[in-house]
């Protein structure tokens, strides 16, 4: 599978969506570019409304649990 430069294996996939695993942040800016483009195109009424930050840019809610 590849999504812009980068190329995505089998392994890639099954070690991104197992149980307990994180996603690869390659498979969300994919999904996220899908949103976006579909905002653009099937509810061009929505486009400009939301704001879509990239995958590395998240916080991981267990650092700062006590």
């Amino acid at each position: 599978m590849h999504f812009g430069t980068e190329l995505l294996t089998g392994r890639d996939i099954t070690l991104s969506f197992g149980i307990g695993k994180f996603i690869d942040p390659v498979f969300m800016d994919a999904f996220v570019k899908c949103i976006a483009e579909d905002d653009f195109n099937v509810r061009p009424e929505c486009h400009g409304f939301r704001i879509f930050l990239q995958p590395l840019v998240s916080v991981c809610p267990s650092r700062f649990s006590n």
